[in-house]
């Protein structure tokens, strides 16, 4: 069976023919990708709720009150700011805002390790990113986790980005717009399925609006605080 036909959405699964020793390789990276499987990442999980800079004021109680409130005066201007990478530097996950296909054939990114490859998958419940592993002839392990955060506007390239409860990771796989195809996500090693890359805050300062961290851990936070793309307050201070 190709690997791209393979059933999705596993944990494990049996395949027909004989066995053969697992190599190391496989047994590390089943120990990675077994690290949190199946805390959240199933497709048929309730979504998680991510914010967009339209959508919600920050937390904290400080007087910010939301691009619309600037819209009243300045149509034209918040009109046009929302079509500019620093509004869209962080989104809500759509099929409009992932630059990325979820076509069949162009939604699977092959990696050094030829057991192992990723598949990005949409549907009416949401878009994921399965990283599947075969350790033996006869048994693969995977794991899907959910696109909950999308970074980057699109110019250059994006990166994705999942809650785990209230804790943020970086997904494995990014894409890239030249030549339009997705990659390893920036630093992870090619062969590999890294799930626990965290998201400091410093990652958030540039990337969001606003949020409230609850560290440590550093990538631990108020999941309804956090305020995706670059709003108007955050460079002219809470409308308020």
């Amino acid at each position: 069976m190709h690997a791209a036909d393979e059933p999705s959405h596993l944990s494990a699964y049996e395949a027909p023919g004989g066995g053969r020793a697992w190599p190391v390789v496989g047994i590390v990276m089943a120990l990675l990708l077994a690290g949190r499987a199946g805390a959240r990442g199933a497709p048929n999980s309730s979504p998680e709720v991510s914010i967009s800079l339209q959508e919600r004021k920050a937390a904290g109680g400080r007087a910010y009150v939301g691009d619309e409130a600037c819209r009243a005066c300045h149509e034209d201007r918040v009109r046009t700011y929302h079509q500019t990478a620093h509004a869209n530097t962080s989104s809500v996950p759509t099929r409009d805002s992932i630059k990325g296909s979820f076509s069949s054939g162009a939604n699977v990114l092959r990696t050094a390790n030829p057991d192992l490859y990723f598949k990005m998958e949409a549907s009416d419940k949401g878009f994921f990113q399965t990283a599947r592993l075969r350790t033996s002839a006869t048994l693969a392990y995977s794991r899907t986790e959910r696109f909950d955060v999308v970074v980057g506007s699109g110019r250059k390239g994006q990166t994705y980005l999942f809650w785990d409860d209230d804790q943020l990771f970086q997904l494995p796989v990014s894409y890239w717009m030249d030549p339009g195809e997705w990659v390893n996500s920036p630093g992870y090693i090619d062969g590999t399925a890294n799930f626990d890359r965290p998201i400091a805050a410093r990652c958030l300062e540039c990337h969001a609006s606003s949020f409230e961290s609850r560290a440590p851990p550093e990538n631990l936070y108020n999941k309804t605080s956090l305020v995706l793309g670059i709003s108007c307050e955050k460079c002219h201070g809470p409308g308020g």
